[in-house]
């Protein structure tokens, strides 16, 4: 998770914001619920602000990172499908199955935030997993899906810049000579003009 430091300008923005805003806001409800938790008359009302009290922290850690959206609608979105299909996921064969399927939906989720064409991010990275655990190599790490978006991005993007500068390069040379006709001066059987032919 990015730090203060790391932040650019939109982002230290809306941190400010944040604090100057919200801050005083979250503070003073929070207040007033660990002051009323105790006098309020009926459980599920109880068990309303025990939720709301319960995330605090997780309130007070999206205050200091700017990254973080105030709400969780992003997760909401990716694990609508699993709750769809919650009566097909009772009949995974076996807990290990469950577990796949699990790490499977992680995936699949995290590629559709990030906008990562599913298809070409399993290909590339199950091969490239298999030939690393042949040669004994155990780092994974850059092939999470946001690492390996990092770097296409970045692929992408210096072959854009190799592009234009190709596109600059070629503006200042101007156009090249243009090209030598090898028929010009030919005769009809490809001899020099006024030369007979020997036959």
């Amino acid at each position: 998770m990015p730090f203060v430091s790391d932040l650019d300008e939109h982002e230290e923005h809306l941190l400010e914001h944040r604090r100057k805003v919200a801050q005083p806001k979250m503070d003073e409800r929070y207040v007033w619920k660990k002051a009323h938790y105790s006098s309020l008359q009926t459980s599920r009302m109880q068990d309303t602000v025990r939720y709301a009290l319960n995330a605090e922290a997780g309130l007070k850690f999206v205050r200091e990172q700017a990254r973080c959206d105030l709400d969780n609608k992003v997760v909401e979105r990716a694990i609508r499908t699993v709750a769809i299909g919650r009566k097909n996921w009772m009949f995974a064969g076996s807990p290990k199955g469950v577990k796949r399927l699990a790490c499977l939906q992680s995936i699949l989720g995290s590629c559709r935030i990030l906008s990562i064409n599913v298809d070409e991010y399993l290909t590339e990275i199950l091969m490239e997993a298999k030939r690393r655990l042949k040669a004994e190599e155990r780092d994974f790490e850059d092939l999470t899906q946001w690492r390996w978006k990092q770097e296409r991005d970045k692929a992408r993007d210096d072959a854009t810049i190799g592009e234009d500068s190709h596109e600059v390069q070629a503006r200042i040379e101007g156009p090249g000579p243009p090209p030598y006709d090898l028929s010009a001066g030919m005769g009809k059987c490809g001899s020099p003009k006024g030369l007979r032919s020997s036959s």
